[in-house]
């Protein structure tokens, strides 16, 4: 696979993964114990195992189980919906293709599009006039 950058914006876990990489800059951060390479099945199984732990479902009803690519999805509509330019999400996810990223990121979905419409016809209170008025 691909290397890919990933920024982190919690400076604390960052000390904490630099300690445990011990400053190291290069190589592997999860790993099995004997220090070999974990393959995509044995994160997969990880991640599920954790999902249903947590008891948490996939948004999809057609699939049983959590994913690490339901991360991956996930933080790309978190990016987008908090205003992220689509060719900032495109390069973060590492797309050769900006046509992959508006395929899947470049609609609108349900809970942008009802906030979306809330705001163009005044359907939000505005908290700053009830806050004026009461003082």
């Amino acid at each position: 696979g691909k290397s890919r950058i990933v920024p982190f914006f919690d400076f604390e876990f960052m000390g904490d993964l630099k300690h445990l990489l011990g400053n190291k800059t290069e190589g592997k951060v999860f790993c099995k114990t004997d220090g070999s390479k974990l393959t995509p099945r044995m994160i997969n199984k990880i991640v599920m195992k954790a999902g249903e732990g947590a008891n948490l479902l996939h948004p999809n009803p057609n699939m049983k189980h959590i994913n690490p690519h339901l991360f991956r999805h996930s933080i790309a509509r978190h990016l987008k919906s908090k205003g992220l330019q689509i060719e900032a999400i495109q390069n973060f996810l590492g797309h050769a293709s900006f046509k992959t990223t508006m395929d899947t990121y470049g609609r609108m979905g349900i809970d942008e599009m009802q906030l979306h419409f809330n705001k163009k016809f005044n359907l939000i209170e505005d908290k700053t006039r009830e806050i004026a008025i009461k003082d």
